[in-house]
């Protein structure tokens, strides 16, 4: 393996993505690992977008790395990059390929992402983006063919991620591809057996939700979705829209805070369900003058998606959103994002104004 592109003169933040989630943590801190060893004189840092206190919204990770030993503490979050000089540091993005926060001012020196190609920073030694169900596994094949010894912690964190984000290759989620496949397997075959137990248990910690509020879940899996003029906000939920909007749970101040806070034209939230699974999506759109000519555009972008087969919602659970079911569920927010972009693109619509 040619180990050129991974050498920096430069200091280095490897930034996850937006969500926060346990594939783009376990990819920016493996990959920091990573480069470290190859970059010995400099200082590299894994950054997490958002604050130490959001990861209470996550126990897959908190468990994750209590099991290891690993502590929190030895993470960056974004919060505290305010304090760090512009010049002093250059970006790895990890698990995306454009920024997706407006705090960033730094020089992007490298790209790590499994996400839809968008055609930037075309002139980087260090621009791995291929189709691949889990980031961890562009990482993994990394340590793999370098010839480096691959720490057995890392071992576990690289194989927690590729199985949480792929159902531990489980066909019926169709986001496992060859590279996957083979990463996994790679890393499983040196794990003890009490570590791969807890590493399949993994999703079921993911999924104990029960002590979240609507706001957590907002702020627990969102990402923004740009637009020509401003920006839009989808959210995955895995709760079913009938949970969601049940009484006790619904909070229409936390729907209009969090659309304010993160000054939204729309909020989609993506419902996810399990046994059997299957999708579901709500749209909300804050009042403005162009409320009706947003909904409309997104509606009509929405139901014109063929991959998906996006299809109105009988059920109405709240007089202010409109309900979509997905006969595909296979596509994830993932594969939806960038086939929604283009068909709003092509409409005359305020949003892309």
């Amino acid at each position: 393996m040619n180990t050129g592109r991974f050498k920096f003169t430069e200091n280095l933040i490897i930034m996850g993505n937006q969500s926060a989630d346990l594939d783009s943590v376990v990819s920016s801190f493996s990959m920091s690992a990573f480069l470290t060893s190859l970059n010995p004189r400099i200082q590299i840092f894994p950054v997490i977008q958002g604050h130490p206190g959001d990861l209470r919204l996550k126990p897959e990770i908190r468990a994750l790395m209590t099991h290891l030993g690993i502590d929190l503490k030895s993470y960056h979050f974004l919060s505290e990059m305010e304090d760090w000089p512009h010049d002093a540091h250059s970006i790895v993005l990890m698990d995306h390929n454009k920024p997706d926060t407006s705090c960033l001012h730094h020089k992007i020196a490298g790209i790590v992402d499994h996400h839809e190609d968008q055609g930037l920073y075309q002139d980087l030694s260090l621009r791995e983006i291929k189709k691949t169900g889990s980031c961890a596994t562009l990482v993994s094949t990394f340590w793999k063919t370098s010839g480096l010894d691959l720490p057995y912690s890392q071992r576990i964190l690289l194989a927690a991620a590729i199985g949480v984000d792929t159902g531990y290759l489980n066909p019926e989620w169709d986001k496992t591809t060859v590279m996957d496949y083979d990463a996994y397997q790679w890393l499983t075959r040196a794990i003890q057996e009490e570590d791969q137990a807890f590493i399949e248990s993994l999703i079921t910690i993911k999924n104990d939700l029960s002590h979240l509020t609507l706001a957590d879940h907002l702020k627990r899996d969102f990402k923004i979705f740009p637009l020509l003029e401003g920006k839009g906000g989808i959210a995955s939920i895995p709760l079913e829209a009938q949970r969601v909007f049940s009484n006790g749970f619904y909070s229409h101040r936390a729907i209009t805070e969090f659309c304010k806070l993160q000054n939204l034209k729309f909020l989609l939230i993506l419902h996810t369900i399990d046994q059997p699974f299957k999708r579901e999506l709500s749209l909300y759109v804050p009042p403005s003058p162009e409320e009706r000519a947003i909904r409309k555009q997104i509606e009509t972008a929405l139901v014109s998606l063929k991959e998906p087969g996006i299809r109105r919602a009988d059920m109405i659970l709240h007089k202010e959103w409109q309900f979509f079911s997905q006969q595909d569920s296979r596509v994830s927010r993932k594969g939806l994002t960038p086939l929604l972009s283009q068909e709003l693109l092509s409409q005359s619509g305020p949003l892309n104004c």
